[in-house]
């Protein structure tokens, strides 16, 4: 089949949105719209972002002119058609919102991206990134899935999606991983460790594991993983035995005898998911 539009040129339109990259919102005991400051106009939006019912999702469509107040008219591009409340967290000092884009032009397919924006309690915008997009047509596309890994890390999966000729899905590919950190502050994005070439279980160190996949190893196996993530950060093992077979890897460097701090926040999250696995 072929494709309705090209992938460069929705790429282009994609990253053409980053232009206005700002934003803020979170939920508040539902008033009439009418009583409501702008910013609590704004975040009223986001009451609902956990339903699938499609009125409901109508209600999530934020008008383009209340967005552009809330960034103080830092959103530009004036052919967006639609901006939509995706998802919220309340972090006490701050709020973090996550907004849909959707791409000025598109046409025979869909197309948009997503940006996460951290507030103040008041409504001043201190943070914003493009975090994602999604993109496509009946070949296929990509998409781009943002989920809770816990209450202080977001997880986006770039996904690479084929359609057959009637434009149903054959195959699902993750391109991708990205993690950002949440909390009072705002959010950042996460530092993820670059595991040494020869280990046997890199993924440990790029992205999380998940427990069906870790259920599917046997004991030995998951120490292994587990030991690779302090080895890579150059732990001195105490016990023989990782000693030895750690000291026969040509990539180990003995340095430290506490390499906690080095760990990033995947690696901690898999150190744990491993432990509670075995």
């Amino acid at each position: 089949m072929k494709r309705l539009f090209g992938k460069g040129v929705i790429q282009t339109i994609v990253f053409g949105l980053l232009i206005f990259a700002s934003l803020e919102t979170f939920a508040q005991p539902l008033r009439p719209l009418d009583t409501l400051s702008t910013f609590g106009k704004f975040r009223s939006y986001f009451l609902n972002h956990e339903s699938s019912d499609e009125a409901i999702n109508k209600e999530r469509q934020i008008p383009v002119e209340l967005y552009r107040k809330v960034l103080g008219n830092k959103l530009t591009n004036e052919k967006v058609p639609y901006v939509e409340a995706f998802k919220m967290f309340d972090r006490g000092k701050s709020f973090i919102f996550i907004v849909e884009l959707g791409c000025p032009g598109d046409a025979g397919g869909y197309c948009f991206s997503y940006v996460m924006i951290s507030t103040t309690d008041d409504g001043k915008v201190e943070n914003s990134k493009y975090i994602g997009s999604s993109w496509g047509d009946l070949g296929g596309g990509t998409n781009s899935r943002i989920s809770l890994i816990n209450d202080s890390l977001l997880e986006v999966q770039d996904h690479d999606i084929e359609n057959d000729d009637d434009g149903n899905p054959v195959k699902d590919t993750i391109d991708d991983y990205s993690y950002y950190v949440i909390n009072n502050h705002g959010f950042r994005p996460a530092n993820v460790s670059e595991p040494s070439d020869g280990r046997l279980y890199p993924q440990a160190s790029l992205r999380v594991l998940t427990f069906s996949e870790l259920k599917q190893m046997n004991e030995d196996e998951l120490d292994v993983m587990r030991n690779e993530i302090f080895a890579d950060h150059g732990y001195i093992f105490k016990t023989q035995k990782w000693k030895s077979y750690f000291e026969s890897q040509s990539w180990y460097r003995p340095r430290f005898d506490d390499v906690t701090n080095k760990l990033s926040v995947v690696e901690r999250i898999n150190v744990e998911r491993i432990l509670k696995t075995s």
